[in-house]
């Protein structure tokens, strides 16, 4: 299948796997897929989109837990959806510490211009899915279409939304998808 330039940008917690609020994902032990997600990433990869996760990990940064925890946890994430015919085309964490000033943590875009330095990227039939106020200013700061989801941090940060608003509000990463691909999923 050939790959055009509309990319899905993908935040990690709360949006392909849960969230432990409050927590770090730091073992693979502790990776848990949302519902839909297996399925929707591979429509969105069977509609050609390139697929991309973008997700801060500020555990590493304020000394959690350590490089090769981060290491393992997106081994076995890639090697589940390897399983179903599916591959990330990149993938870009932000290791800076909560209090750090960097420019790739969310809000700011550094990854995603970081990603399209590596890769050419339609941002007019692109989209980022995300679950929080920072995922939806990071999207539209770049320029894509941003769908909010209501799991992980989705639904107690929708009462926060105030003037930078998602393109899309959604319960789940299949109606996230639904959206997308203007219904056509079976």
């Amino acid at each position: 299948m050939q790959r055009n330039n509309k990319t899905i940008f993908l935040d990690r917690d709360g949006v392909l796997i849960a969230d432990p609020i409050g927590n770090y994902i730091m073992s693979p032990a502790d990776l848990k897929l949302l519902p839909g997600v297996i399925e929707g990433v591979r429509l969105l990869h069977w509609a050609g989109f390139r697929l991309i996760m973008i997700s801060n990990q500020a555990g590493i940064g304020d000394g959690v837990y350590k490089f090769e925890a981060l290491e393992k946890v997106t081994g076995k994430l890639c090697n589940i959806f390897s399983e179903h015919g599916v591959r990330f085309d990149g993938i870009y964490y932000c290791l800076h510490g909560k209090l750090e000033a960097c420019g790739c943590r969310k809000p700011r875009t550094g990854l995603f211009w970081k990603a399209a330095g590596d890769f050419a990227i339609d941002r007019r039939n692109s989209y980022f899915i995300g679950d929080k106020i920072s995922d939806v200013e990071a999207g539209k700061e770049f320029g894509v279409r941003v769908i909010m989801l209501r799991t992980g941090h989705g639904r107690l940060e929708e009462k926060l939304i105030t003037t930078m608003r998602p393109d899309h509000l959604a319960d789940t990463f299949m109606e996230a998808v639904q959206v997308i691909l203007g219904g056509r999923v079976s």
